[in-house]
C-alpha cells in the first residue's frame, strides 16, 4: 500500500514537473514568459489543493488537459504560415506553389526582403504580402480565387487589354487571364477561396452561363460592396486567430466568405428562380430537406448538400422554404443546431471544464455573442445560465 501511495506521488510530482518546464524561456521576451508560467502554477496548486483527496482523479484530468491544450497550440500553429527570404528565385517557386500560377519577376535583387504570412482555414486562407522595391510581374490565372487589398505602396496592372492604377484601400479579385503587374513597395492583403466553394452557395443557370459560378468583373459592384468586404475579412482573421478550427466554424466561415465574395463582385450566378425551379418548389421537397437537415445536423452542411440529396436544384430548396416555411434552409439549419446546443447544455458538467463557447463552436455558431443573443430569444434565459444550472 505504502508502495503504491509513493509511486502516486511521484507520478504527481514528474507530471507537475513536465506541465511546470516542458518550455524553456525565449531568447525574447524571457520576462513575459517567466510570469505567463508564474501564473499557470498558481493556479495549478490552487487546483490540486482544491481536490488533493483525490490524488489519481487529479493526475488523470490534468494529464487530459495538457493533452487538449497541446492539441490547440499545435492546431493554432499548423493554421499560421509565415515565410520572408531575400533570394528572388526562392520568393519566385514559394509564391508560385503557394498561389498556384507561374511568375517571373523583373528588377529584383537580391538582398532585398520578401515577406509572406497566411493563415490557413483549408479551403480558404488570409494572406499579408510585402514585395520590395520596384518589381515587375507576369502572372499566369491562378488555381483558387484571389481577392486582394492594397494597404502600403501602389500598383499598376494589365489584363485582357485593360490597364489600371491600384493605391491604399483599393480592391480587386485576380483576373483569369494572363496579368503583367508593376509593384512599388507593395504591401498588400489577399484572401484566396477555393472555387468549389462557391458552387455550395450559388449555381448558374445552365441556359444563361453554363459551368461553374465565376466572376464577370474584378473590382466591387459599389463602395457599399467594398466596406461590406473589408468587415467579412476582418471577421476571417478574427476566427482564424482563435486557433479553435472546429469542422462546422470553418465550413460556415468558407461559405460565408463565397456568399460575401457573389455579393460584392459581378459574377455568373442565378439570382432568381427559373420556372422549373417553382415547379419543383412544392412542400414534399420542403419536407424532404427538412427531414435532411433534422439527420444530417451535426454535419458540415451547405444549401448545395441540401439540394443533392433531395434531387431539386439550389434556387428550388430557397424557393421551396421560403414558401412552405416562410426562412431559409440555413436558418432552418441554424433553429436545428440551436436546439441540439439547448440539449448539450443541459448534459453537461461545467466541472468538466466544458464551455458555452466550446459547445456553440460544436453546433457551428461563429460568434459567441450572436450565439447568446439567439439563444436569450429562444429559451428566456442565458446560455451560461442553462450550463450552470
Amino acid at each position: 500500500m505504502a508502495d503504491r501511495l509513493f509511486a502516486a506521488i511521484g507520478a504527481l510530482q514528474a507530471k507537475e514537473s513536465a506541465a511546470s518546464l516542458h518550455l524553456r524561456p525565449p531568447f525574447r521576451g524571457r520576462l513575459f514568459w517567466h510570469l505567463r508560467y508564474a501564473r499557470r502554477n498558481l493556479l495549478l496548486r490552487r487546483d490540486y489543493d482544491r481536490v488533493a483527496g483525490d490524488l489519481l482523479d487529479y493526475v488523470l484530468r490534468h494529464q487530459q488537459e495538457e493533452r487538449e491544450r497541446r492539441r490547440l497550440e499545435a492546431l493554432s500553429w499548423a493554421m499560421r504560415h509565415e515565410f520572408s527570404t531575400t533570394d528572388p528565385q526562392l520568393a519566385i517557386d514559394y509564391l508560385g506553389n503557394v498561389y498556384g500560377t507561374s511568375l517571373r519577376f523583373g528588377g529584383a535583387r537580391d538582398g532585398r526582403l520578401f515577406k509572406h504570412a497566411r493563415s490557413d482555414g483549408t479551403s480558404f486562407a488570409v494572406d499579408d504580402i510585402q514585395l520590395p522595391a520596384n518589381l515587375s510581374i507576369r502572372q499566369t490565372p491562378a488555381k483558387p480565387l484571389i481577392i486582394g487589398q492594397i494597404t502600403a505602396g501602389r500598383m499598376e496592372r494589365e489584363c485582357a487589354g485593360r490597364c489600371e492604377r491600384l493605391v491604399p484601400g483599393d480592391i480587386f479579385a485576380h483576373s483569369d487571364s494572363p496579368t503583367v503587374m508593376k509593384a512599388r513597395e507593395l504591401r498588400a492583403a489577399a484572401v484566396t477561396i477555393d472555387v468549389a466553394v462557391l458552387a455550395q452557395v450559388a449555381a448558374t443557370s445552365p441556359a444563361r452561363a453554363p459551368g461553374p459560378v465565376r466572376l464577370t468583373g474584378y473590382r466591387p459592384i459599389s463602395p457599399v460592396a467594398a466596406q461590406r468586404w473589408n468587415r467579412a475579412v476582418a471577421y476571417l482573421r478574427a476566427e482564424l486567430a482563435d486557433g479553435e478550427a472546429q469542422p462546422l466554424v470553418m465550413g460556415a466561415v468558407a461559405r460565408l466568405l463565397a456568399a460575401t465574395v457573389l455579393t460584392t463582385f459581378p459574377n455568373t450566378a442565378l439570382v432568381g428562380p427559373t420556372a422549373q425551379d417553382r415547379r419543383d418548389a412544392t412542400s414534399a421537397t420542403a419536407r424532404a430537406a427538412v427531414a435532411y437537415i433534422e439527420e444530417h445536423a451535426h454535419r458540415d452542411l451547405s444549401v448545395a448538400d441540401i439540394s443533392a440529396a433531395v434531387n431539386v436544384s439550389i434556387r428550388a430548396v430557397q424557393f421551396a422554404f421560403r414558401r412552405h416555411l416562410d426562412t431559409t434552409p440555413m436558418a432552418y439549419l441554424r433553429r436545428v443546431r440551436l436546439e441540439r446546443a439547448h440539449r448539450d447544455l443541459l448534459a453537461a458538467d461545467p466541472r468538466d471544464g466544458v464551455t458555452v463557447t466550446m459547445i456553440a463552436a460544436r453546433w457551428g455558431f461563429l460568434s459567441h455573442s450572436r450565439f447568446a443573443a439567439r439563444y436569450r430569444r429562444a429559451y428566456d434565459v442565458t446560455p451560461r445560465h442553462t450550463l450552470h444550472s
